[in-house]
């Protein structure tokens, strides 16, 4: 977590930042695949964001998904919701084919649980994460939603910093 807080707190900006997040994120929970994008925090929409492969290749799939079709952990409601963090596991109760994402690109790709986190500080919501686990049995646990819980704010906190910089 002392990496994490480092690079939330040290004034990063540009493409670097959320690489640089990511790394660290990934020292503490480890994921196969992620999706970061910053966001509006009036709207809540994205704002900006890359993903990894393989999820690059379904970016239009993932935004159809958010923005079209009733499915589970919609990063504007977690924005919203007292937890902003949530996995796909721990909302389905271990039914991931409850959701219409997994069942139509995650499960496809060879993805199976997903850790989806709204990046709020100071009440507002800066940006997303996603990680992703492959399809296997188990997914993320108890422990690890609580880290990167812990985490969010500071991520968030690093995202606006990012864009204060940037109107220098």
């Amino acid at each position: 977590m002392q990496d994490l807080l480092r690079h939330c707190h040290s004034g990063l900006d540009g493409p670097d930042l959320p690489h640089s997040l990511l790394r660290s994120v990934r020292r503490m929970v480890p994921a196969d695949a992620a999706f970061f994008a910053t966001a509006d925090p009036e709207s809540l929409l994205f704002t900006g964001g890359f993903a990894e492969v393989p999820l690059a290749a379904a970016t239009g799939e993932f935004l159809d998904n958010e923005f079209g079709v009733a499915d589970v952990n919609k990063f504007a409601a977690l924005a919203t919701a007292p937890s902003h963090v949530a996995s796909l596991d721990s909302v389905t109760s271990g039914d991931r084919s409850a959701s219409a994402r997994y069942r139509e690109i995650m499960r496809p790709l060879g993805l199976g649980d997903e850790l989806r986190v709204a990046l709020v500080a100071n009440s507002q919501c800066w940006g997303y994460l996603c990680l992703h686990r492959t399809d296997r049995a188990s997914g993320f646990i108890e422990s690890e939603l609580r880290l990167v819980a812990a985490a969010a704010p500071h991520l968030g906190h690093a995202l606006r910093q990012a864009l204060l910089l940037q109107g220098r």
